[in-house]
């Protein structure tokens, strides 16, 4: 954990990843490993081992709303949007107020194509912070997709 944090400190993010992976050999549970290595893999675009590390710790540590919202994005970049929205939904039940989580629920419905759900979830977020930047752009595309 000490190397892999060092190593990403120093921007050598792929040679951290290395490290965090050899922790995870000995820790294969370890929470700070398991989440600190799904971040790096996706800045290394190892999506793959990404959502296979966001998994093992949302089955491992249910209760860390923040990484449910994490791992929902991963899911999305994946273009795994039933488990994205799943994710995110399971984060939104704990977080109601968690702008970038409803936004983040309104993309994945988008991508998914289910406008309706998207456009609820943009109201939730519009309650929250009418002014949000991501919000008007996300209604934007909604907008555009209708047409």
């Amino acid at each position: 954990l000490r190397a892999g944090r060092g190593l990403y400190r120093e921007g050598q993010s792929a040679e951290a990843l290395v490290e965090y992976r050899r922790g995870l050999e000995h820790a294969p549970e370890h929470p700070a490993l398991l989440s600190e290595a799904a971040k790096i893999a996706m800045r290394v675009r190892e999506r793959e081992l990404a959502r296979e590390l966001c998994m093992r710790y949302t089955e491992r540590y249910p209760a860390d709303s923040g990484f449910l919202y994490y791992t929902a994005l991963v899911l999305k970049q994946n273009g795994d949007y039933e488990a994205a929205a799943d994710f995110g939904e399971r984060c939104r039940l704990r977080e109601p107020q968690n702008v970038n989580n409803l936004l983040n629920l309104a993309d994945i419905y988008r991508m998914d194509g289910n406008r309706e759900r998207a456009g609820l979830m943009l109201n939730l977020a519009r309650e929250h912070e009418p002014k949000n930047e991501k919000l008007q752009q996300l209604d934007q595309l909604l907008s555009r997709s209708e047409h």
